[in-house]
């Protein structure tokens, strides 16, 4: 857990998002243009009082996490009761994302190898006269190819064969020519 700090001594704080309230009690509040739209903010308790700063740049967090000194500078919001709700870390959103796209992935690799069961099922088995084993070779291939489908080959630009030489392989494109 990080240590924070409000002016110096020991105090709670921890990532939230709140919807923006209006403070009476400043004419030219800061935030009155934000009232109504949900931030990123502190919250931070200390001295028997709950406040919040402004975190969407990272700056709240900041403040409370180098000391929390009055020396550097911060924007305090007053929130609307109830809107408050905690802020996962950034580094449990990219977690999550990663664990979802191998889910993703997985899930695709399982539908694939279950259809070439069911595709297998339905042929039988080997017709009469095939050899046992190349049959086999051939399932484990199609198997293979399920699991880790093979990379496309890259497009040719011509349509020729591998180790024909064409025009584009010798001709610069016309924005990189050596003339002047």
């Amino acid at each position: 857990m990080t240590d924070t700090r409000w002016n110096g001594e020991s105090c709670l704080a921890r990532r939230i998002t709140a919807i923006v309230s209006d403070d009476g009690r400043f004419p030219a509040y800061w935030a009155r243009d934000l009232v109504g739209t949900r931030r990123n903010a502190v919250e931070i308790t200390y001295g028997g009082s709950t406040f919040y700063l402004d975190d969407e740049d990272g700056s709240g967090w900041a403040k409370v996490t180098s000391g929390g000194s009055p020396a550097r500078a911060q924007r305090s919001l007053t929130v609307v009761p109830g809107s408050i709700e905690p802020r996962p870390s950034a580094e449990i959103e990219t977690t999550a994302r990663v664990f979802a796209a191998l889910h993703r992935s997985a899930e695709d690799t399982v539908t694939r190898v279950i259809d070439l069961y069911e595709q297998w099922v339905k042929a039988g088995p080997p017709p009469l006269g095939v050899s046992v084993s190349r049959w086999w070779d051939a399932r484990l291939v199609e198997l293979h190819d399920a699991i880790q489908p093979p990379q496309p080959a890259p497009a040719r630009c011509c349509g020729k064969p591998p180790g024909v030489i064409c025009v584009h392989d010798v001709t610069p494109p016309a924005d990189q020519t050596t003339e002047k």
